[in-house]
């Protein structure tokens, strides 16, 4: 049979931003509220091989709240900014597993910190680095506070005679139990000539290391669980392209 369920939603934000060009600096502060009323619930059933997701008629009231805050700060003698955030997010919500049902509240707090550098006309570098804690409590069952790191690198280049290159490096560490980590390390490297107006060429490669899986780690609802996922290997690509 097909069912069908309705959904209400009532939602407020605000926004204050501060600029002051003389400094070159530059913030951001977002608080957001979203009720949401709706006529079903998601119940998951877990077995050793599969997950089953199913979508239960019952009262659900969703209630999400987000704040975010943002300082940007540009030092323009010497080319530099710097980036810095942090975000909370917390989502309460009717859950069931393998019938059992709990109000469950997701929680995860994110800080990022980061900088900008293009001082030279042949060389632009980002880098950033964030970090995440996630966990869930209920009636059942309170989470470990696990944490997850994402560091990310790009080098853009723009040396003479038509030739760019971009060298692009990423870590994931994740935590899939508590004091127990598994990082992946991903490098992408990209260079193009453009022989004239008309006609140009490109190579890229991507996943230099040639990882092949990634772990993940989630919290939901009364459990937790982790999930290995297969990547595409190491690949070249060629590419010429022509303009008419």
């Amino acid at each position: 049979t097909n069912d069908i369920f309705f959904s209400s939603n009532r939602s407020v934000a605000s926004r204050l931003s501060y600029r002051n060009m003389a400094t070159m600096v530059f913030s951001n502060m977002i608080f957001s509220y979203t009720h949401s009323k709706n006529e079903s619930y998601t119940n998951i059933d877990y077995s050793d091989s599969f997950i089953i997701t199913s979508v239960e008629q019952g009262g659900n009231d969703k209630k999400m709240l987000i704040a975010s805050g943002a300082l940007d700060k540009t030092f323009t003698d010497i080319g530099l900014t710097l980036k810095s955030g942090v975000t909370y997010n917390s989502t309460k919500f009717l859950l069931a597993q393998s019938g059992i049902k709990t109000s469950n509240k997701s929680n995860s707090c994110a800080a990022n910190l980061g900088f900008d550098f293009n001082k030279f006309d042949w060389l632009r570098f980002q880098n950033n680095v964030q970090g995440t804690i996630f966990w869930e409590a209920n009636s059942y069952h309170n989470s470990n506070k696990l944490k997850r790191i994402n560091y990310k690198a790009t080098a853009f280049f723009f040396l003479p005679r038509s030739i760019e290159a971009k060298l692009k490096f990423e870590s994931l560490t994740t935590e899939l139990s508590p004091s127990r980590y598994k990082s992946s390390n991903f490098f992408d490297g990209e260079a193009s000539y453009t022989i004239s107006k008309n006609w140009k060429a490109s190579l890229a490669v991507t996943n230099i290391f040639d990882v092949t899986e990634y772990s993940t780690s989630q919290n939901s609802g009364i459990s937790n669980y982790q999930n290995s996922l297969p990547l595409r290997g190491r690949e070249f690509m060629l590419t010429v392209k022509w303009k008419f």
